[in-house]
């Protein structure tokens, strides 16, 4: 049922369209259904962890967006690109 609640709530953050850069060089997810995959199959069993974004900029379909993972182990996860083809300022 959590998973259920936490897939719902993942791809209400996505257009059936968006496409995500895990990585530079990185095939990106493409699609909500296969971000939201991508997410869940990388759940989060470090323990504690906080997390913080920085919008970088935006334009007309892209959306450039750094963010901080911090695990309470000290293990930073770094920065991600998200494009929502579409989208608008």
């Amino acid at each position: 049922m959590e998973e259920q609640r936490s897939r719902g709530h993942y791809e209400s953050l996505f257009t059936p369209d968006a496409v995500y850069f895990t990585a530079p060089h990185r095939t990106p997810w493409q699609g909500q259904r296969e971000i939201v995959q991508g997410w869940l199959g990388r759940a989060d069993d470090q323990g504690d962890w906080d997390f913080r974004y920085e919008v970088l900029h935006v334009t007309d379909d892209t959306a450039y967006v750094r963010g901080w993972t911090i695990y309470e182990d000290g293990v930073v996860c770094a920065s991600n690109e998200v494009q929502v083809p579409g989208s608008q300022k």
